[in-house]
């Protein structure tokens, strides 16, 4: 008796490279229409009750003359793909509403807007909860005294929501031009830590260490010649609850902004350092860096722009301690991708897509408990916005044991994986018989037994949608 060991791509809507893909898989889960238009998703992330949460996003045009600002919608999604998009309260979508979600200790979600809904005079913007059920309401309205506009917000370990207000505040009067980095209590109060007046931006909400302090980074830009483009210097900060605020090293040749930072298993910060400007010649793709808390800057990978580029987004600590994070591409002769870091620099593409830009990825990845990883992406296609994903193990047939006319076959998988076990008695054969209904995996790896009747019998193991 023989073995035959396949993989299985999932829903072919689209082809991907799979020539370096050894050990992940992409299975799609859902895709968002533009017929009736529901924006394309931008963030998601994994709720207490096992489900996701995301945020939709799309472009809209307001008052006149019109003003072009961000709308957005939030959506929940099952394990296996079955979404439900919530209605924005009041009926129009949410003015400003900005990408990324903080999980709460009840269970549901804080999100920031730049506006509300009272255009043309709107207030600065507003924290924002969504419970679990979709019901949205306002935490805290931003006014003139915060500086700017908030654009995230995280999570610290201590309970509390740290964020930053960044760009010209032209509500007051006269305009404020300070940027704020503020702590935000479940008891919906704010306090501003620190503030600015200088030309730099804070590029994303800073992340708490177990020492307490906050760490993140700003940016500004440098304009640069016509055919140069632009470079940018960053800045890498730490910051007490208390506003002691400390520039802990600075990059005055940067090729781009640094993203949100995370830490790793060993107790540095890590981050992705996106593309250069557009009018760059050379392209600067981007690149990965680490930085520990005493200062100490590594550079530990730069992207060639085949195997990614632009990875803008926040990495994602795995549970078997790599760092994992996406690279959205950009331009003729660039990739998006999907990549996989150890913490000693050695980089791993584990999946490519066409370009450019026919798929791109759109948020940090989220790993849940069954050890998969979820992303959501923009899609060229014009019915379709985007689509949300998962990366899974990729099927493969680790073992096959016959005893007394009983074959046992067994195969790697993840928790709550819907498998199909197919078999054929020759390679000639056209089509492949179903061996028994779908089986539902438990755990890491699952066997399933057989009773053969012919001579000789090869099997595949499919991954269903």
């Amino acid at each position: 008796m023989r073995i035959l060991q396949t993989l299985f791509l999932g829903l072919a809507i689209f082809s991907i490279d799979v020539a370096s893909q050894a050990q992940w898989q992409l299975q799609q889960l859902c895709v968002f229409s533009n017929n009736p238009a529901q924006g394309a998703p931008s963030f998601i992330t994994q709720g207490s009750n096992g489900n996701f949460y995301g945020t939709l996003s799309s472009t809209a045009a307001i008052g006149f003359p019109p003003s072009f600002v961000i709308q957005g919608r939030f959506f929940e999604m099952t394990p296996s793909g079955a979404i439900t998009i919530f209605p924005a309260t009041p009926s129009s979508a949410i003015l400003g509403l900005n990408a990324e979600l903080a999980p709460a200790d009840d269970g549901g979600f804080y999100a920031t807007t730049t506006t509300n809904s009272s255009f043309p005079f709107p207030s600065l913007g507003l924290i924002i909860k969504l419970a679990l059920s979709g019901q949205i309401s306002t935490a805290y309205t931003f006014n003139p005294s915060h500086g700017g506009r908030p654009s995230s917000l995280r999570r610290g370990l201590d309970g509390c929501f740290y964020g930053v207000t960044t760009g010209t505040n032209a509500v007051a009067f006269p305009p404020a031009y300070y940027k704020t980095i503020f702590q935000f209590a479940t008891n919906n109060t704010l306090t501003t830590l620190y503030s600015v007046t200088n030309s730099a931006e804070f590029t994303g909400a800073p992340v708490q260490g177990q020492d307490g302090f906050l760490y993140g980074t700003t940016a500004v830009e440098i304009p640069g010649g016509p055919l140069s483009g632009s470079t940018y210097r960053v800045s890498f900060y730490r910051l007490s609850t208390n506003g002691n605020f400390t520039t802990l090293y600075t990059r005055s040749n940067s090729t781009g902004p640094a993203g949100e930072l995370i830490f790793g298993s060993d107790g540095s910060l890590y981050g992705a350092i996106g593309a250069g400007s557009p009018g760059s010649i050379p392209a600067h793709p981007g690149s990965i860096f680490r930085f520990t808390t005493a200062g100490v800057f590594s550079n530990l990978f730069t992207f060639s722009g085949t195997n990614g580029f632009d990875p803008k987004d926040q990495l994602v600590l795995a549970a078997d301690g790599g760092l994992y994070g996406t690279a959205g591409g950009g331009g003729a002769g660039t990739t998006a991708a999907i990549f996989h870091l150890s913490t000693n620099g050695g980089l791993t593409t584990l999946m490519t897509f066409p370009g450019p830009n026919e798929i791109t990825p759109t948020s940090p990845l989220v790993q849940p408990s069954d050890g998969t990883l979820y992303c959501t992406a923009s899609m060229v296609p014009t019915a379709i916005s985007g689509m949300a994903f998962r990366l899974v193990p990729t099927t493969a047939i680790s073992g096959l044991i016959v005893s007394n006319g009983v074959a046992a076959l067994t195969w790697n998988s993840f928790t709550n994986g819907v498998y199909r076990v197919e078999y054929k008695a020759s390679l000639s054969d056209s089509t492949w018989t179903t061996l028994g209904p779908p089986l539902t995996a438990t755990d890491s790896t699952t066997t399933v037994l057989d009773n053969p009747t012919d001579s000789q019998r090869f099997y595949r193991v499919v991954l269903l949608p």
